[in-house]
């Protein structure tokens, strides 16, 4: 099986990074209670920061995704005056460099259309000549933070002076991960790694989720193999199967890997997929959905420190396809398009 990424680093350094890819062990605690906020009509991404929580809403007459959300202090969800899109905002909350709460995601001059009302990562990497866009939920105004001929670039994080974001250039094989960093006065961009060519060709494999919290950068990618270890869960036994890793990256750290799963994994209570990753003070959190035909089957909210590694794993009533956390509140869209929170501790 291929890696998720190629990076042009020596055997031996690979070798290394992969033995720091150890899952803690989770402590099992009792399914968590959601709280409804809203109930929506499409798939699409949650994203919060300081007592902001916005979200794309589908309007079903015309077939476009609007930014909404809720401000700090307030239960009533507003609308944001913004262009609407035909596939829902790659949105992420965070600090800019003065420590206002600004929301970021791409616009692209030849927008990619949604196939359907059930959100899928990969709907935006078939946009062309994407920008990052940032809106000062303060203001409200937009303006372009970032663009580069010849590239389109979606899923953008900002933490402060730090901007990550996936690139999708104009070569089929061209799909990889930066970082851009504001450091005394000048702009330094690092290549964090790209996707092998044979995954690029797949419009699932990619990315599923970015988030950064001051260095540190989660994410989450999806390859697509021949096969998963132990037995099918499909009759033939035959792919193609998918298999969805967490990562954490700090600064130019190598990245380590969180957590891994395989869609057609057929051992009862294996890992089916993880996916949904985000971090808010200092925890790293993430879905991880467990084979559903045996007794273990469930899908579970994991968490771990950034600090002390420990991890904790919770029983969650429904699917979650995104995620964000604000503290111990996490909030998420859960089966049937529902926006929901849940209390953590």
């Amino acid at each position: 099986m291929p890696p998720v990424f190629q990076t042009p680093m020596k055997r031996a350094t690979l070798t290394a990074m992969l033995a720091l890819a150890v899952v803690l062990p989770a402590t099992a605690q009792a399914q968590l209670a959601e709280t409804p906020i809203a109930q929506e009509h499409g798939g699409t991404l949650v994203a919060t920061y300081g007592g902001w929580l916005v979200w794309s809403s589908y309007d079903q007459s015309s077939e476009s995704w609007s930014l909404v959300g809720r401000a700090p202090g307030s239960s009533s969800i507003q609308g944001l005056q913004l262009a609407s899109r035909p596939i829902p905002f790659d949105v992420d909350l965070g600090p800019d460099s003065s420590g206002r709460t600004v929301a970021v995601y791409s616009r692209c001059q030849i927008e990619p259309v949604a196939r359907g009302q059930t959100f899928a990562s990969y709907w935006h990497r078939f946009g062309r000549d994407c920008r990052i866009v940032k809106l000062d939920l303060g203001t409200g105004r937009e303006s372009t933070l970032y663009r580069r001929s010849g590239a389109s670039l979606i899923y953008p994080t900002l933490w402060r002076d730090r901007l990550a974001y996936v690139v999708r250039g104009r070569l089929p094989d061209d799909l990889h991960l930066e970082q851009r960093v504001r450091r005394d006065g000048r702009t330094v961009t690092t290549k964090l790694g790209r996707a092998p060519a044979e995954e690029t060709e797949s419009p699932y494999a990619g990315p599923l989720r970015l988030d950064l919290y001051g260095k540190n950068l989660v994410f989450a990618w999806q390859t697509e193999v021949g096969r998963c270890r132990g037995p099918s869960a499909t009759d033939d036994g035959r792919g193609p199967f998918f298999v969805s890793r967490v990562y954490l990256q700090r600064g130019n750290l190598p990245r380590r890997l969180l957590d891994k799963g395989c869609s057609e994994d057929g051992r009862t209570g294996a890992v089916a997929s993880v996916d949904a990753v985000t971090v808010s003070d200092g925890v790293v959190n993430w879905v991880r959905g467990t084979r559903s035909d045996g007794p273990e089957g469930a899908t579970y909210l994991r968490r771990q420190s950034l600090r002390t590694g420990r991890s904790t794993s919770r029983v969650v009533p429904s699917r979650y396809t995104s995620l964000a956390a604000d503290g111990r509140t996490v909030y998420a869209q859960a089966d049937a398009f529902r926006i929901v929170a849940v209390r953590v501790g």
